[in-house]
């Protein structure tokens, strides 16, 4: 949002290809100003300095003000999220329906009868439940 704040784009007034020493460039599809607010008012600046200002990737801003003109939607942050639990769900259901499948003991500490909690029997461990798991 902050670089778009301070870009202005239009389509270019030429945007035909060039061609320098065998290297076909691709035809410009925007054109970018730059500018800077200061506590006088907006001072334009070139791409290097608006770049070195920010301390981001020349390619990181290219990108967003080229995405943004083609598109008028402001970019969304793909950065982080969760990648791996969706992949486990069906690990994680099957253990689920596992644990469930054991016959569950009574506590005797408990004067009444709760059926909120239950307990594994006092024989079964780690090691003892993933080998009745795998089996």
């Amino acid at each position: 949002m902050f670089v778009l704040k301070h870009c202005v784009t239009k389509n270019p007034k030429s945007g035909g290809t060039k061609i320098k020493e065998n290297v076909i460039n691709k035809p410009k599809t925007v054109s970018v100003k730059y500018s800077i607010h200061t506590s006088r008012g907006d001072i334009p600046v070139c791409k290097p300095t608006f770049v070195s200002i920010l301390g981001v990737g020349k390619n990181r801003t290219e990108r967003i003000v080229k995405q943004y003109h083609e598109t008028r939607i402001l970019p969304a942050e793909r950065r982080g999220g969760d990648r791996v639990s969706q992949k486990s769900i069906h690990k994680k259901l099957a253990i689920r329906n596992f644990i469930e499948s054991i016959n569950c003991c009574e506590t005797h500490y408990a004067r009444s009868k709760t059926v909120i909690r239950r307990y594994l029997p006092c024989d079964l461990n780690i090691v003892k439940l993933w080998k009745l798991y795998n089996s």
